[in-house]
């Protein structure tokens, strides 16, 4: 399924545009339809899916810190890392398959929604063409 990059205009001398890979992505309670619809960033260079801690509520059923504790240095760039607190949710892009997998909650502020190698590249199939302005996902 074919997806547009998201535009945003940029102060930049080589460029006016940056083409940004996100996408409306329904996340829930697994085997539930009770969560969120929000925006997903497509980021290959992630290692992990990770979520914000704002949605834990809705989307786990104990405090986020209850997770698998991990470690993650990329999102923010300290030294020390960003604790991600990992539990299953459902991901479901419409018109694809639903698929359950590990999300690491942070409290971060600079994170909302990152769909990351491990949780969803390693399950779909993604095909980034931004000389022609879309992506694709099966």
């Amino acid at each position: 399924m074919k997806f547009q990059y998201k535009k945003q205009k940029i102060n930049n001398p080589f460029y006016s545009v940056n083409l940004i890979p996100s996408l409306l992505v329904d996340v829930n309670k697994v085997g539930t339809k009770k969560g969120y619809r929000i925006e997903g960033l497509l980021d290959s260079g992630a290692d992990y899916c990770v979520i914000n801690s704002g949605y834990a509520e809705l989307l786990i059923d104990v405090p986020y810190t209850q997770g698998t504790l991990m470690k993650s240095r990329g999102v923010e760039g300290t030294k020390d890392g960003i604790d991600l607190y990992f539990h299953e949710i459902d991901i479901e892009i419409k018109g694809l398959t639903k698929i359950t997998t590990h999300v690491g909650f942070t409290n971060s502020k600079n994170v909302n929604f990152l769909l990351g190698r491990f949780g969803f590249f390693d399950r779909l199939k993604v095909y980034f063409n931004q000389p022609k302005g879309y992506f694709d996902i099966s």
